[in-house]
């Protein structure tokens, strides 16, 4: 009875510990053994597991349940739990939330910061692969193979605003957990919104970072206010505009021209006037690989086409 007392009074920093990772093998195998022995531990620590799983995590999603802990008995360890450091949680849930974003919705998005290694990379891949094959063919069938039925197998989810709203949640957690992660959140937010097509929503969450601390997050979201007017608003010579103004001789302006060369060819109605191959052609001197990239997505379809009838150069995966 005293070795089980004296394992409970240890337990709260052990606890701490456990849900840290931080607790070596042998020390591991002990505290199970303990909670095997003492149904109260074991109970309180399942309780402290599930309100860090479902009241930190699950909260900005959904309804929460009230879970009652036996906080009288372990005060010391109610305020460590307290004071803990929740930067690592938000990190985290960063992390995960903008690799899913990106994942599903990056195209012709510049991430805030290098995403993490995406294992299903090889399926956007096939996916370009299986659009080019459809624009060389000018049809959508090889050797009897449909090739709509493959795409449909590669193709990212559609848009689906549950999951917009669910992402835009757990990035307003993130900034409560880690406010130095604030303004990259945000950035995913507007972004999130723009997928929605909330142009007003994308602007209110946008725009106060163009002033912010983060200078090149600032550039970034400037970037993408400018391409709001042509993409959602019906606007592209505005964005036409806006984006000349964004210019500033830097890494970006490859990035930029080539929306430029976009905007110019909608508010050409889709013709390949002087602007559009002027800026296309000022993309590919600044950031051939970009260009290759962004023609290959679904949304420059028609310009692409445009240039292949036009035999002007395009780079072609997989092709000749």
């Amino acid at each position: 009875m005293l070795k089980v007392e004296l394992d409970c009074a240890r337990i709260e920093a052990d606890s701490i510990l456990l849900l840290d990772g931080g607790l070596d093998a042998l020390r591991l195998a002990e505290v199970h053994a303990h909670f095997a022995a003492c149904a109260r531990c074991a109970g309180f620590f399942g309780d402290l597991r599930r309100i860090l799983v479902e009241e930190v995590f699950a909260a900005p999603f959904g309804p929460t349940r009230a879970f009652s802990l036996p906080l009288t008995d372990f005060g010391a360890l109610a305020a460590r739990i307290e004071g803990a450091d929740l930067r690592r949680v938000g990190h985290l849930l960063y992390e995960v939330l903008k690799a899913e974003f990106l994942y599903d919705y990056g195209e012709n998005v510049e991430p805030a910061d290098e995403p993490i290694s995406d294992p299903g990379a090889e399926r956007v891949r096939g996916a370009a692969l299986v659009e080019e094959l459809r624009d060389w063919l000018d049809g959508d069938e090889v050797g009897g193979v449909d090739l709509r039925d493959v795409a449909r197998r590669f193709r990212p989810p559609t848009v689906d605003i549950d999951r917009l709203g669910a992402l835009i949640d757990g990035m307003q957690a993130v900034s409560r957990f880690d406010p130095a992660l604030a303004a990259k959140a945000a950035y995913y937010v507007g972004l999130a919104h723009i997928k929605a097509r909330r142009a007003g929503d994308a602007k209110r969450v946008l725009e106060p970072l163009t002033t912010g601390a983060d200078p090149v997050l600032g550039r970034l979201a400037r970037i993408t206010l400018a391409v709001v007017p042509g993409m959602l608003e019906g606007a592209p010579a505005e964005s036409v505009v806006r984006l000349s103004a964004c210019l500033e001789g830097d890494g970006f302006d490859g990035l930029i021209h080539f929306n430029l060369a976009q905007a110019c060819f909608e508010a050409a109605g889709g013709i390949l006037d002087a602007a559009t191959l002027e800026h296309l052609g000022a993309a590919r001197g600044l950031a051939s690989d970009l260009v290759d990239r962004q023609l290959q997505t679904p949304s420059a379809r028609a310009l692409r086409r445009a240039l292949r009838s036009a035999r002007v150069g395009v780079s072609h995966a997989g092709g000749p």
